[in-house]
């Protein structure tokens, strides 16, 4: 099992969210997606203000629901495929 960690970008709330991945090695196959922190950008100036880790099982499935409805597992499969060729 490996792990992964990306960057969803949610334009539309200003904010950077980090996802942990989890996957299946020998497929690269997602098992899990945790989303862990959340950045903050300024609208005009997409500057970072302020960056907060997620400790909560609420916040990480409201975020992972937000993912999926604006990403996608398409997208994170593309991410885990490009990261771990990259190996």
């Amino acid at each position: 099992m490996g792990t992964f960690t990306a960057q969803w970008e949610d334009e539309d709330n200003n904010r950077v969210v980090d996802l942990a991945v989890r996957y299946q090695l020998d497929s690269a196959e997602i098992l899990s997606v945790t989303p862990a922190a959340i950045t903050f950008v300024d609208e005009l100036s997409r500057e970072a203000t302020r960056r907060i880790a997620i400790h909560t099982e609420k916040g990480r499935r409201m975020l992972r629901r937000q993912f999926m409805r604006s990403v996608g597992l398409d997208w994170l499969q593309s991410e885990v495929n490009a990261g771990v060729a990259l190996v």
